[in-house]
């Protein structure tokens, strides 16, 4: 309830606001009007047509060989259950609009900002718009991750182990956070922390029975397959040696059940990784540093309907080729690249200002921990969770007068 009274409050104070919740629902209004579709919303929307057909949520058939090799298990089914309850797309992107809105209302009561400063920083980064008129679950991941920072802070632990439950529903990345359910266990003395626990344990249960295979999700090993393996191939194999090796393995794969994939794709992966530990640390290294700074390469230029030109989408082929872009593409990254620099550059200040608070170091670990995940591929989709606690830095690096401007 307090919530919703902090974004009237919100709405009534603010103007920056109410042109953020303007281009939100324009957004959501583009996206109904001129609908574009991501291979990743499609698995979501075939994950929800099992669930209304009383399946299993997979997105796709054991032995499917359509975008991907591990279709089945690749997609949780916390997403999928929301699209099946608002029972159309339109109605689950609208949704969606409720938690970009509190969204900015939590950066303020972590940071102590203004709403005028916030509302501007949520101005300036797009992202935030098309992710949330997409029907993807990022938003849902960013308003629930920082709601648990804010449980954390407010030590409102009952809530943080059903947070962190809805996180791995949503999002199998979150399987990196469950030790935090033994702190809690170990602090609270109460066995209901376990929850995200049980609810790991039991879509892997169900996983087994659909594939013969123990796992939460084969998001993991289809990544580090496309995208960790591949970064090393451009390096170290010519085109043509890529394309043999490829052909090869799909005629392998095709041979093989769900379960001899998933063994065959870890093994191949780790081989080619460690047969290159040194380069494959540096791409690492350059791919979670350049997380911090992509523009939105993938996801930004798709949803408003830009040829970003041959090479921009990066790893898968062959590396991004920024400066062959059209002229108001290298506008647009350039007025990036100095605000990103500019926003690092007062989150490091809020830092050093107060980093005797724990509170810094969580959201500083969290930003850290998503840039790391990232890996070669540096995505901004894998710094769209966190990127609402590097604003609570860069508002605590104001200085005062600014802040409460």
């Amino acid at each position: 309830m307090q919530g919703w009274k902090d974004m009237v409050a919100a709405w009534r104070h603010s103007r920056l606001y109410r042109l953020y919740a303007v281009l939100l629902l324009l957004a959501w209004i583009k996206q109904l009007i001129w609908p574009v579709w991501l291979i990743d919303s499609r698995e979501f929307a075939q994950a929800a047509l099992h669930i209304l057909n009383g399946r299993w949520p997979s997105c796709g058939n054991l032995l499917s060989c359509g975008e991907h090799w591990l279709e089945a298990t690749r997609r949780t089914p916390g997403y999928p259950l929301i699209m099946t309850l608002t029972l159309h797309p339109a109605f689950t992107t609208l949704l969606q609009l409720i938690p970009a809105l509190h969204v900015p209302v939590l950066v303020q009561r972590l940071s102590g900002g203004s709403m005028r400063v916030i509302a501007l920083l949520f101005l300036l980064y797009p992202l935030q718009f098309f992710y949330t008129a997409w029907p993807m679950p990022e938003i849902w991941v960013q308003w629930l991750l920082l709601w648990a920072v804010w449980s954390w802070k407010e030590r409102k632990w009952q809530q943080i182990p059903f947070l962190l439950s809805a996180l791995l529903l949503l999002k199998p990345v979150f399987m990196i956070l469950l030790p935090l359910c033994l702190y809690l266990i170990w602090r609270e003395r109460r066995m209901w922390h376990l929850l995200p626990m049980g609810v790991f344990l039991l879509v892997s249960l169900l996983n087994q029975r659909q594939t013969g295979w123990f796992h939460y999700s084969s998001m993991g090993v289809e990544n580090a397959w496309e995208y960790n393996r591949r970064a090393v191939m451009n390096q170290v194999n010519s085109a043509e040696e890529i394309a043999l090796l490829g052909r090869r393995h799909d005629s392998l794969l095709r041979q093989m059940n769900y379960r001899e994939r998933s063994v065959f794709m870890q093994q191949q992966t780790r081989e080619k990784i460690l047969a290159h530990p040194v380069l494959y640390g540096w791409l690492h290294f350059k791919g979670s540093l350049a997380v911090l700074f992509d523009p939105g390469r993938y996801d930004l230029f798709a949803f408003l309907h830009i040829d970003s030109g041959k090479g921009f989408m990066g790893i898968k082929s062959g590396g991004a080729s920024y400066w062959q872009q059209p002229l108001p593409v290298l506008v647009y990254l350039l007025f990036f690249l100095l605000l990103r620099l500019a926003v690092i550059s007062l989150a490091l200040r809020g830092i050093l200002t107060h980093f005797r608070k724990r509170e810094t170091w969580v959201l500083f670990g969290l930003i850290a921990l998503f840039c790391a995940v990232a890996g070669p591929v540096g995505s901004a989709r894998y710094l769209f969770p966190v990127a609402p606690m590097l604003f609570v830095l860069a508002v605590q690096g104001l200085p005062q007068r600014a802040r409460r401007a």
